[in-house]
């Protein structure tokens, strides 16, 4: 699109990304419009790939739960009528940008995917809803942390992730400037 007025060159950005300006800061409700012809052509080649990952991606899963197991990480629940494709392995932690701060310390990428509740969204307010009305939703907000997940990731790296992860939930901060100096 051309155009030479900006408010409705905003517009057309905002609309053709989720209403996002910002990542995770959404204005109005949009749409996703981002895929181009050569983006589709390289999906539809790793396309025959699909499944194979994905079952790469459930036994890195399996490996982070059994790893996780009883160490009072709250775990992605999979339930026994579907199959999870572990797009992201989300996890919920207690202080979770102190272990978020923790892990990077330890060079363990990780993300946070919509910290933000929907409620609270700019591009949802007119709907009314203010913090407090969706109690759990916030309280999620604040909890999850996305640990790395990929066809690729090795079992040792997976491994890693973990034992940087129950250090990062043990460990106070000064102990950890100790070892990185």
């Amino acid at each position: 699109m051309v155009t030479n007025d900006p408010d409705l060159a905003e517009r057309v950005r905002l609309l053709r990304n989720h209403g996002s300006a910002s990542k995770y800061e959404h204005r109005m409700p949009a749409y996703n419009f981002r895929m181009e012809g050569l983006q589709g052509a390289f999906l539809a080649t790793k396309l025959k790939h699909l499944d194979e990952w994905n079952e790469r991606r459930r036994a890195i899963a399996r490996l982070y739960d059994g790893l996780l197991e009883n160490s009072g990480i709250v775990i992605p629940t999979e339930m026994p009528y579907s199959g999870h494709v572990y797009h992201l392995y989300v996890i919920q932690a207690d202080d979770r940008d102190y272990v978020r701060q923790q892990l990077v310390l330890r060079e363990v990428e990780n993300g946070l995917h919509y910290p933000i509740p929907l409620h609270l969204q700019e591009a949802y307010r007119s709907l009314g809803y203010r913090a407090g009305d969706f109690p759990v939703s916030e309280r999620l907000a604040r909890r999850i942390l996305s640990l790395p997940i990929y066809p690729e990731l090795p079992a040792e790296a997976a491994e890693y992730v973990v034992s940087a992860l129950l250090e990062a939930i043990q460990c106070p901060l000064t102990e950890v400037s100790k070892t990185n100096t």
